[in-house]
């Protein structure tokens, strides 16, 4: 499955909204994933890197902003509530790292430049990444079948 940037409109009209929106879901966890986790939490970070990391997140952030996506996690209620549960919890456990306040762990790492916190927390949340993208993927997969309902 590849996600790439459109130039033209689609008409969507007839595609169910929740599967646009676990389409637009997949897409940006793919790109935070490569973008961000696997570039940059895989390897020894160097300082020009702490500025290319913030910058990566603000940009997909701003993206996702620019796509209509709410920032209330209200798309959870498009899983099952188990499924939903966990992904809760994901969410949460990245705002503790990294939060619109700038008082997540990343956050302070960022802005103190320690290299290896960066890289820690990064790399802690791949496993985090995959299992994101396997549920996700699922439930779009099932909605692609015709299970449309929630």
């Amino acid at each position: 499955m590849t996600f790439v940037e459109e130039v033209s409109h689609v008409d969507d009209s007839a595609i169910p909204d929740n599967v646009i929106e676990l389409a637009t879901i997949l897409r940006f966890a793919f790109r935070f994933r490569w973008e961000v986790l696997e570039k940059y939490g895989t390897k020894a970070l160097i300082e020009d890197d702490v500025v290319r990391v913030e910058n990566a997140i603000k940009r997909i952030k701003k993206d996702w902003e620019s796509r209509g996506m709410a920032s209330d996690d209200s798309f959870i209620n498009l899983f099952s509530p188990e499924k939903a549960k966990r992904i809760a919890e994901m969410l949460q456990d990245w705002r503790e790292k990294k939060n619109d306040q700038g008082t997540g762990e990343l956050d302070v790492a960022l802005v103190k430049k320690d290299y290896q916190k960066i890289e820690a927390i990064l790399n802690e949340f791949i496993p985090y990444s995959q299992e994101f993208v396997e549920i996700t993927a699922e439930r779009f997969s099932e909605l692609a079948a015709g299970k449309w309902a929630n």
